[in-house]
């Protein structure tokens, strides 16, 4: 199924606040059908090891929105990735939101069935 998805990247212009500093920040967009928008977002990866490819950014993709869906609420998805609320209140928000908009983006694109299964092909 990964092959049915259109993927673009090109090397963002900025490159702040980087996992790293090895890391390269790409401005990447998939696209499923005609029926539905493409969706936008930023990925990052070490370029001396691999570049941007469908299956490594879907993983990442389905883990981001996968995060935001096995959540109770934003307190739960904090305590999950051992963030202190308190202490890292907005960026906690500022990564719940953005997993909120990749989960409502790849269940607006993918059935739930097209989901497990690009789950399957990109763990791989």
């Amino acid at each position: 199924m990964l092959n049915k998805i259109a993927f673009i990247y090109t090397e963002s212009k900025n490159q702040n606040n980087l996992f790293t500093p090895y890391h390269t920040r790409f401005d990447c967009a998939i696209q499923y059908g005609t029926n539905c928008k493409p969706y936008k977002f930023d990925y990052q990866c070490n370029t001396a090891h691999t570049m941007p490819n469908i299956k490594d950014v879907m993983y990442s993709l389905l883990l981001d929105a996968f995060s935001y869906d096995d959540a109770k609420d934003v307190y739960d998805f904090c305590a999950e990735l051992g963030y202190d609320y308190i202490e890292n209140h907005e960026k906690v928000l500022s990564m719940y939101n953005a997993c909120k908009k990749t989960s409502d983006a790849l269940h607006n694109m993918f059935l739930d069935d097209e989901i497990s299964t690009l789950y399957d092909e990109s763990a791989e």
